[in-house]
């Protein structure tokens, strides 16, 4: 089963859990704030429409929506999004954030062994190379390879 979930600070609110896309229960999706169910389901549609969707959905179960730094739960493929991240950040990055954080799942499910963060970010600069991510994102990115475990 997929999920979308949503977390205010100290309260989380599941939404109408749906079979198949995270995104296939758009009219349940009463817990998210209007922009921020909008703002992920422009990168859910971007994620299709540029031919990620399906490696997105076959490793993350779901997303949470928080504040504070993202971060997946492996073991879940439960997805905890920085509200603050998705408000501020284009769709393309957001969209982009999915790729990464499912690379991570992928990684738990492959043993794989590379330092797991670089991997992460070069996926997801893969990603960015068709999903329309600025210069300055993708430029931020490679800032990121070696710095902090990358």
């Amino acid at each position: 089963m997929k999920y979308l979930f949503l977390l205010l600070p100290f309260i989380l609110s599941a939404c109408t859990p749906s079979t198949s896309d995270l995104d296939s229960g758009a009219g349940g999706q009463q817990g998210f704030s209007k922009h921020y169910s909008a703002k992920l389901n422009n990168a859910i549609k971007l994620l299709k429409n540029r031919g990620w969707w399906k490696y997105v959905n076959y490793y993350l179960n779901g997303v949470i929506e928080r504040t504070g730094n993202g971060y997946v739960n492996v073991g879940t493929g439960i997805m905890y999004a920085d509200s603050r991240t998705t408000a501020t950040q284009s769709t393309s990055w957001v969209a982009s954030l999915f790729v990464h954080e499912a690379r991570h799942v992928e990684q738990s499910h492959t043993g794989v062994t590379v330092p797991q963060e670089t991997d992460a970010i070069n996926k997801q600069l893969e990603a960015c190379r068709t999903l329309g991510c600025s210069k300055f994102e993708v430029n931020w990115l490679n800032s990121l390879i070696g710095v902090h475990g990358a």
